[in-house]
């Protein structure tokens, strides 16, 4: 036969949990955690024409020298119009030749929506085979 013991706390470790537990759910159920809009709308607009005095920052970094993360060598001008110029000459590329051959392409797809054999409309007037007579009647 098992023997299971099942203990049972004193009033005042049940009565100190359940305090706890409903602190937690109290914190859980705030009332009020935003304030409405135009309550923070006012406060801004009165924030931007009298800012609150703060008091003075007070910093304790230092600046530290690095190393420079432009490479081995300095920058020179000339090297900056290679690149400038190289990239012009790429970018004209794209733009012409390789752009008229693709234009080629698609004019050889491009389907025509006018049948060229299409006659201009001429409509069909015949005089009718009898004429109008008149209204008709209110009954």
């Amino acid at each position: 036969m098992s023997n299971s013991q099942t203990t049972i706390d004193p009033p005042e470790i049940q009565d100190a949990l359940q305090a706890s537990a409903e602190e937690n759910l109290n914190r859980l159920f705030a009332v009020e955690v935003e304030e409405p809009w135009y309550k923070s709308f006012i406060q801004n607009i009165r924030e931007a024409f009298n800012p609150p005095k703060l008091p003075p920052l007070e910093v304790t970094s230092k600046p530290v020298p690095v190393k420079s993360i432009w490479g081995l060598y300095a920058p020179d001008r000339k090297n900056w119009g290679y690149s400038a110029a190289i990239l012009t000459v790429v970018v004209i590329l794209l733009g012409t030749v390789f752009s008229r051959q693709i234009m080629d392409a698609v004019k050889k797809q491009q389907l025509s929506l006018v049948d060229p054999n299409l006659k201009p409309y001429v409509p069909d007037l015949k005089p009718a085979k009898q004429q109008a007579a008149g209204g008709g009647g209110g009954g």
